[in-house]
């Protein structure tokens, strides 16, 4: 629930902050244009909320796990989006 709210507002706030001119060339064009980048904001937005929302009911019940989860998915999803990248990366090391 979490990381569909979470992207959810992810698309809504960066759909609006990043308006160049839509109408005259097309929303398809646009959405092909910046694909990549939403979805690695989108990717890191939910791995952000379920990563704060697991620390925050860790320290803070239910009401931590909601406030970690939004804040974190929202931090989390802009850095994504302004470096182009997915904010949290995974390696194995042996």
């Amino acid at each position: 629930m979490y990381f569909a709210e979470s992207t959810k507002t992810t698309f809504a706030y960066f759909s609006e902050i990043d308006d160049d001119n839509v109408g005259s060339r097309g929303l398809k064009s646009w959405f092909k244009k910046k694909a990549k980048r939403i979805r690695r904001a989108a990717i890191s937005a939910g791995i952000g909320s379920l990563f704060g929302g697991m620390t925050g009911f860790a320290t803070g019940g239910v009401f931590g796990a909601i406030g970690g989860a939004l804040s974190v998915g929202v931090a989390s999803g802009i850095y994504g989006y302004q470096n182009n990248a997915v904010s949290f990366k995974y390696s194995k090391r042996y």
